[in-house]
């Protein structure tokens, strides 16, 4: 019965208290008003030595020396330990630039991150302030806000371009209240789960609408646009379209952030983003990532109180373990006067990619307890497999915290603890006001949670374990009062068997199935007590005294047990004979792999737009059965494990790779043992973000361990050449493709303009990045190799003027060489809009096989720098900033006189240009990618006119057979013509007969009654020959 009550009392117990402990809290103070606990992180620091930190902000921490204000605030680090007076200010941003910029009031500290275990940290200031024309009546302030990023030991690694200060993404904007004026960046910012970008919320863009922007790590090549990942932004990062915004003015959009894969996609990552004044009830928006610069809403979830702040904080969390992330909305404003609500949580579950915003559950807090002013994921405290959150109300009398489970169904809607601030060893009030979890700090595998508050004070509360005890009674035998069944005879006894069994973290003490180590043997160790009475009770002179041990049996008790050996050999020692090849591979999206190329013995990796390489391993045991074998894979900075893929492993083999939290270590269980002669192949997948400019070669360690015996098992370093391969390519053409010259020959002190000159010609030339942009790799250029004279020195090519398109630097050198004799131009210009475009290249300016048809057909002469025939100097274009594609427009006119004078006999020439890329870089690994010696070749061709083509006589002979062949055909045309009787007379009578007639009188033409003459029967009269004579008399008419 005793057993029974001890064990029930228990029970009770820890179902109130749970498992975060509140007797032994860990709790550290600040500075006075500085508002430290406004923002709090759990970061596990792995190097240069281990340890964990607790991360405060305060907002209100008083400047530092040379800051030039007197409140910029600050973050502070607290280590593990009873002290309450041990945290430190971590220094950092101790600088400022008066004519620039103002610190005072800037608030760093508001929001602070931890990437966890071995990551980086952040701290942002969101009321940062930017000046411009310090002093002057159009002095300007803009609080666009910034956030600095340090490396785990609280340190700025000036070699790595992602620390530091540098996160100001509204700089260089338009600095207005209607755009990004009061960006306030930082109000809310974090790192993507798998560390891949950092995410700021800046709520007071575009009229306070607010925007969302995701970005690459600055050191990485996808900050560098050589591969197509970002920056990424609400409104596109590039475009910056307020209209793309779908919330209206005064939403505070970014005011809460947090992202995750499993949102809308198990794959993809989502944002989660609050707005806690859209439509004055709040709302919460689902973003994607929308390639090239987009962060596109997926879905947007509406507040249904008015005023309630909904969105003011957000989190996610797989509440019931179905690999789909639920969302979790605090909106601590919400008001029910009548059920005396004040402040509420929604939860929503994820119906596999979407949710239902009319199926929620809502958690009410108490009246004016800002209940879900923070909300947080504190991952599983319990280890019941169900991730758990926690609700912050720091008004509910001095503060509290709720601590809700996840379960199968989803949300245990009954808080399984409630946590006071009055409650705890050094009373804190606002407790509650900013909540961080997930990671255990006491090492004993439970996550603890972190609480801050506006009183300058914060607390740990550590998960004690938990043990889920089984108790029942097995055996109860009746009672007979009759019999005396105690040993003395006297008295009556009984018999109750009870069993007792509890399931707690590690579950047993058992040796397991899949125990690691074979090799040692198990010891045993076996000690006793007898467990002393307890102390409080009341002195009885008639109690028993309790016994004691015999001092020559309190030695424990030892023992080994030994495992049996296989493949070990008779001597029942294994000796292995592990071995180990690497062979660096490029990695596909499909997963297809291919063996880089090796330079002097090392693979070089040619870096263009992979977002990743493997690393093929292969190991091979040649001796006896490797006990816990494994695979060690230690990386540098420059790339990152990102899993693995099988290639050759035993069918009953199950390979196991894990990685820490940052990617630099990986270990591989090759078995245990890994039989002899056994083989294992398989991709070690290695993230290349961390490569730079800098990254020259990488050199991971590759390391096999084993409990068998083998000496001589060292560690492999396995070396890789870098080099960054960029693919710029140049294309021109030329319009016209022929032309002529002509005219008269002029001096070039007759020249006044360009048509002067003579015909007009124009080069475009086009470079092409498929990598993007060069971005901070170097500055690329274009020359052109420009025709200018003939051998003999005189004009051949006379460039008028250059135009540059597409980049930010627009000039070209030398200047002075272009329009030299300051012609007065005409303004004709070719136009380029009749020609056939193409989407990715321009056309050739003549085919290859055309070329030669040309040239077999016509004699012509090759006007060519290269080949001595022409004399050139070199144009250089700059194309910093340049984007995808860059244009070079040369206009230029063809120096006629030179062409008369010198090429008079010359029937067509062939006036060659080339044109090259190149870039001037610091870094020796970077290489043009099929970059042609000599440059692209632009053939002009050119002819006289007509009009001036040169004379030439013609031989005598052909002369002499025109002339004979003439009079062939002339002798021929008039034997034709006699044959046709063309020469024969037409002959007459001799002496025709001659008649005379007389003209009638009109008045007496009437004959036959007025009939026409009648004719008789032998048919109308013959014509007759005859010959009239006409005597003209004035009577007849």
């Amino acid at each position: 019965m005793a057993i029974a009550a001890l064990v029930s009392l228990l029970l009770m117990k820890h179902a109130c208290a749970f498992n975060l402990d509140t007797k032994e809290t860990i709790v550290k103070k600040g500075p006075a008003d500085s508002f430290f606990g406004f923002s709090v992180a759990l970061h596990r620091q792995a190097s240069p030595q281990a340890a964990n930190w607790l991360v405060v902000g305060a907002p209100k921490a008083e400047g530092l020396s040379h800051q030039g204000a007197k409140s910029t605030g600050g973050m502070y680090r607290c280590p593990i330990t009873d002290s309450t007076s041990d945290c430190e200010r971590v220094i950092f941003d101790n600088d400022v630039d008066a004519t620039k910029e103002s610190k005072e009031d800037q608030w760093m500290g508001v929001t602070v991150r931890s990437q966890g275990y071995g990551g980086k940290l952040m701290a942002c200031a969101h009321r940062y302030e930017k000046r411009q024309y310090v002093g002057e009546s159009a002095e300007t302030r803009s609080l666009m806000g910034r956030c600095y990023v340090l490396s785990q030991n609280f340190k700025i690694d000036e070699k790595d371009e992602m620390d530091g200060g540098g996160w100001k993404f509204c700089d260089h904007r338009t600095l207005s209240h209607a755009r990004f004026g009061v960006c306030q960046q930082g109000t809310d910012a974090a790192f993507t789960p798998d560390f891949h970008y950092v995410y700021f919320g800046a709520p007071g863009a575009y009229h306070w609408k607010g925007v969302v922007h995701a970005s690459q790590k600055n050191n990485t090549f996808y900050e560098m646009d050589i591969f197509n990942d970002g920056p990424y932004e609400t409104g596109d990062e590039n475009k910056h379209r307020e209209e793309l915004v779908p919330v209206p003015y005064n939403s505070y959009l970014g005011f809460s952030v947090d992202s995750a894969k499993g949102i809308t996609d198990q794959k993809r990552l989502s944002f989660v983003a609050g707005a806690p004044r859209t439509n004055h009830t709040g709302a919460v928006m689902i973003l994607k990532i929308k390639p090239p610069h987009m962060l596109e809403p997926e879905q947007i979830i509406y507040g249904e109180e008015l005023a309630s702040s909904f969105g003011y904080d957000v989190t996610v969390v797989d509440l019931n373990n179905d690999g789909w992330q639920d969302l979790v909305v605090g909106a601590p404003q919400y008001f029910d006067r009548k059920n005396e609500i004040g402040g509420a949580v929604y939860v929503y579950m994820n119906l596999q990619g979407s949710y239902d915003e009319r199926s929620y559950v809502r958690l009410d807090g108490a009246k004016d307890s800002m209940f879900g002013l923070a909300v947080a994921n504190i991952k599983d405290i319990n280890l019941d497999k169900f991730e758990d959150i926690a609700v912050g109300a720091p008004y509910d009398g001095e503060g509290k915290v709720f601590i809700f489970l996840g379960k199968r169904s989803g949300l245990e809607i009954t808080p399984t603890q409630i946590i006071s601030g009055s409650e705890l060893q050094h009373r804190i009030q606002q407790f509650g006001y900013s909540i961080s979890g997930g990671i255990d700090m006491d090492n004993n595998v439970y996550p603890d949670v972190l609480v801050g508050s506006l009183s300058d004070k914060v607390a740990l509360l550590r998960a004690r374990p938990v043990i889920l005890p089984t108790v029942y009674i097995v055996s109860i035998e009746d009672i007979d009062m009759e019999k005396k069944t105690c040993k003395n005879g006297i008295d009556i006894c009984m018999k109750v068997q009870a069993c007792l069994s509890y399931k707690a973290k590690p579950d047993s003490y058992n040796a397991a199935e899949d125990i690691k180590d074979k090799l040692r043997a198990i010891p045993v160790e076996l000690s006793y007590h007898i467990k002393e009475a307890s102390q409080h009770q009341p002195l009885q002179v008639d109690h028993t005294l309790s016994p004691v041990l015999d001092v020559s049996t309190r030695k424990p008790v030892t023992a080994k047990i030994n495992f049996i050996k296989e493949g070990c050999g008779d001597d029942n020692i294994c000796q292995s004979e592990m071995s180990l090849r690497y062979y660096y591979c490029s990695h596909s999206e499909d997963d297809t792999f291919d063996r880089l190329k090796r330079v002097d013995g090392h693979q070089v990796l040619s870096l263009k737009d992979q977002k990743t390489l493997a690393l093929e391993v292969e190991v091979e045991n040649t001796g006896d059965d490797a006990y816990e074998a494994h695979f060690q894979l230690v990386l540098p900075h420059s790339v990152s494990y990102g899993g693995h893929r099988k290639k050759e492993v035993p069918e009953d083999f199950q390979l196991v790779c894990w990685g820490n939290e940052n990617g630099s270590l990986a270990d591989c269980d090759l078995g245990n043992p890994m039989k002899r002669d056994q083989r294992i192949s398989f991709y070690m997948i290695l993230g290349t973000s961390g490569i730079n400019v800098d990254t020259y070669e990488i050199n991971p360690m590759l390391k096999l361990n084993t409990t068998s015996e083998q000496p001589g098992l060292k560690a492999v370093e396995a070396k890789l050449k870098v080099v960054i391969e960029l693919s710029l390519a140049v294309t021109g053409v030329v319009r016209p493709i022929h032309t002529e010259f002509g005219g008269e020959v002029k001096g070039e002190s007759a020249m006044k303009t360009e048509d002067d000159v003579g015909s007009l010609i124009e080069y475009k030339f086009q470079v092409m990045n498929t990598g993007k942009s060069i971005g901070s790799l170097g500055n690329a250029y274009i020359n052109i190799s420009w025709p200018a004279e003939i051998t003999n020195g005189k004009w051949l090519l006379y460039l008028v003027n250059v135009t540059v398109n597409g980049t930010l630097d627009t000039s070209c050198h030398p200047g002075n060489r272009i329009n030299e004799l300051n012609l007065q131009s005409i303004g004709n210009e070719y136009d380029w809009n009749r020609e056939r475009r193409h989407t990715h290249e321009l056309e050739p300016v003549v085919s290859e096989s055309k070329v030669e048809r040309w040239s077999s057909q016509r004699e012509k002469k090759v006007l060519d720098c290269l080949r001595g025939t022409a004399r050139c100097w070199t144009l250089q274009c700059s194309l910093t900033g340049m984007e995808q594609s860059a244009t070079v427009l040369l206009r230029a006119r063809l120096w006629s006189s030179t062409f008369l004078e010198e090429f008079d006999n010359i029937s067509e020439m062939e006036v060659i240009t080339r044109a090259k890329i190149g870039i001037t870089t610091q870094g020796a690994n970077i290489i043009m990618k099929n970059a042609k010696l000599h440059g692209y070749l632009v053939r002009l061709m050119v002819s006289p006119e007509m009009s001036i083509q040169p004379y030439q006589s013609i031989p005598w002979w052909i002369i002499l057979l025109a002339v004979l062949a003439g009079i062939l055909m002339l002798a021929l045309l008039i034997l034709l013509l006699w044959k046709c009787g063309f020469f024969k007379r037409s002959r007459y009578q001799d002496n025709p007969p001659q008649y005379h007639a007389v003209r009638i009188r009109k008045a007496e033409r009437q004959a036959n009654d007025g009939h026409a003459p009648r004719y008789h029967a032998r048919g109308p009269p013959k014509k007759k020959e005859w010959v009239t004579t006409w005597q003209e008399n004035e009577s007849y008419y």
